[in-house]
């Protein structure tokens, strides 16, 4: 009985060995294939640039330097965008808590839905004005947010 237990583990084991690297394996070609995408998006926006901007530093720029001062922009802007919305939502997950636990508590329930209204609409006012000051941050380097939005 032991015996047949323990094969199953092993079993088990060895299958979940086996899908978790079959898994990483997409996930690795996954993130190449993304990166890939990203270089090329980089470099047809550095050839617009090349061609439209009258910036000194983009004009004097060669295509390999812009190509990855773009691919930067590009990785770094999504980054701090991702950043900004994981953690909004995990503050919004703790807000839903604290609501929650303030509508099962005794007392008034208007209280725990006005905490909760006045949080959310301070999560969407925090979330609005950093995106305003990240697209800012980019514009004023000359970029157009709407080009460096990576859409997954």
């Amino acid at each position: 009985m032991w015996l047949f237990i323990g094969a199953l583990v092993v079993v088990g084991i060895l299958v979940s060995a086996i899908s978790s690297s079959s898994k990483r394996n997409e996930e690795i070609h996954a993130k190449a294939e993304k990166t890939k995408l990203i270089e090329m998006r980089a470099k047809s926006y550095a050839d617009y640039l090349k061609r439209t901007s009258d910036r000194p530093d983009v004009v004097e720029m060669t295509e390999n330097e812009l190509s990855e001062h773009v691919f930067d922009a590009i990785r770094t802007f999504n980054k701090e965008m991702s950043e900004l919305f994981n953690g909004v939502m995990v503050l919004g997950l703790i807000l839903f808590c604290i609501v929650v636990i303030a509508f099962v508590a005794d007392g008034p329930k208007a209280g725990a839905m006005l905490l909760g209204l006045m949080g959310a609409g301070g999560l969407w006012d925090y979330h609005t004005k950093q995106t305003k000051k990240i697209a800012a941050a980019y514009v004023e380097r000359g970029f157009e947010v709407e080009r460096l939005k990576i859409e997954s």
